[in-house]
């Protein structure tokens, strides 16, 4: 059977540990001081999504199996589903039961700020939640900067996130809380093999956000 892209079965075929230095957002910036020291910071993209991962001890035979899908992910920078496994679904929500039905109403401030209608009356939303956020023009993950929670009639005032919403999206596109995933490739050279007690090991690897 053929396999396609982006891979789907990543983050099923084992449960993947988020390592230090975590699922963070990496700066596309440079930084320069100035000869009375202050500093100053040129953005050249908005920030994109990097982690680092890690599989439970596994036997050595799994350990190669796994080894083989980020072979293949490797071999021309082929895409797959990433989310962070620490918070897959809201922090009030972690049983993942809540309709995930949202979309962003509106969009202000340059795409930093968004608010959201169609959640269950009373949704809540806490700072470091993620979303993905999908339309004709791809698929992007952001983060809640603030605690929020919808009215009566499932709408939410105006929210801060992070990374700002691309220009393309204007409003009225779905979201999603539950597993929210972006689209990741594997850095080159970064799969290594970690060799544990009883014939055991670990296989770890680190990953970046695709464009």
């Amino acid at each position: 059977m053929a396999i396609s892209y982006p891979r789907d079965d990543l983050m099923s075929a084992v449960r993947l540990i988020v390592q230090a230095p975590g699922f963070r957002l990496q700066p596309l910036q440079e930084i320069s001081r100035l000869r009375n020291g202050e500093i100053r910071a040129k953005n050249f993209a908005d920030p994109i999504w990097k982690a680092t991962f890690s599989t439970p001890e596994m036997t050595q035979d799994d350990c190669v199996d796994f080894e083989s899908i980020l072979n293949d992910l490797e071999d021309g920078l082929k895409t797959f589903q990433a989310y962070d496994e620490r918070r897959p679904y809201p922090f009030r929500y972690q049983n993942g039961t809540f309709s995930d039905n949202g979309q962003i109403s509106a969009i202000s401030n340059n795409g930093r700020t968004v608010t959201f209608s169609g959640f269950q009356p009373g949704f809540q939303l806490t700072r470091g939640d993620k979303f993905r956020l999908t339309s004709i023009v791809g698929t992007t993950l952001h983060e809640i900067k603030e605690t929020i929670s919808a009215n009566g009639s499932g709408a939410t005032s105006a929210v801060e996130v992070q990374p700002n919403i691309p220009p393309a999206y204007q409003g009225s596109n779905p979201v999603s809380f539950k597993k929210p995933y972006c689209l990741m490739v594997v850095e080159p050279g970064s799969i290594s093999y970690n060799p544990g007690a009883s014939a055991l090991g670990t296989v770890t690897f680190s990953a970046v956000q695709y464009l």
